[in-house]
């Protein structure tokens, strides 16, 4: 695979997994528990917004057909949507919610640390920018987690409901495909791309 091609399909990756999960947690927005955690969420799927933006603007850049970050992002049907299924799973109750951006979070957190020192500077800095944002993410998530898990009897068996549902998503965390493989392969003698 071209390493242009790779590059404009992980970007994509990247962003669609951003816009769908800010699409869910942006649901939440006058439906929170309470109002700062109401405006948290919201926050949240801003930063995401905002990930997305940036990954699908590289994206077109690499792409150099003149399309733009809508183009790639509203132009699409959903079948070309190539986001990770953990982000698309429907808000079923606000401990669900918190474990899905936990587990998303943590993973999120990984990759923008490791692609912090991409040889790409554009990488580099929409990578260092999402990290920030992730490690509030990761962290406020997780003291939800902890509380909900403390909490009362319900709370304690919501948070593990969602662990136990959720926890089936996260295999393609971990999966490599084709476009990772080019990426890898064509760099050179071990440095990062």
């Amino acid at each position: 695979m071209d390493t242009n091609i790779a590059l404009y399909k992980y970007c994509v990756r990247i962003a669609d997994t951003s816009l769908i999960l800010a699409q869910r947690m942006c649901e939440w927005c006058g439906h929170g528990p309470v109002l700062e955690e109401d405006i948290a969420m919201s926050n949240m799927g801003l930063d995401l917004i905002g990930q997305a933006r940036g990954f699908y603007t590289y994206a077109a850049s690499v792409e150099g057909k003149g399309r733009t970050e809508d183009d790639i992002a509203y132009f699409r049907n959903e079948r070309e949507f190539t986001n990770r299924c953990i982000a698309e799973q429907p808000n079923t109750d606000f401990g669900y919610t918190m474990m899905r951006s936990f587990l998303h979070g943590c993973l999120s957190y990984l990759q923008f640390r490791a692609l912090v020192n991409s040889k790409d500077e554009t990488i580099a800095g929409l990578s260092e920018k999402a990290l920030k944002e992730m490690t509030y993410h990761v962290r406020h998530a997780s003291e939800w987690i902890i509380r909900l898990g403390d909490g009362t009897e319900v709370s304690h068996e919501k948070i593990k409901a969602a662990l136990e549902n959720l926890w089936e998503f996260t295999d393609e965390l971990f999966e490599m495909d084709q476009v990772d493989q080019s990426l890898i392969k064509n760099v050179p003698n071990g440095t990062r791309w």
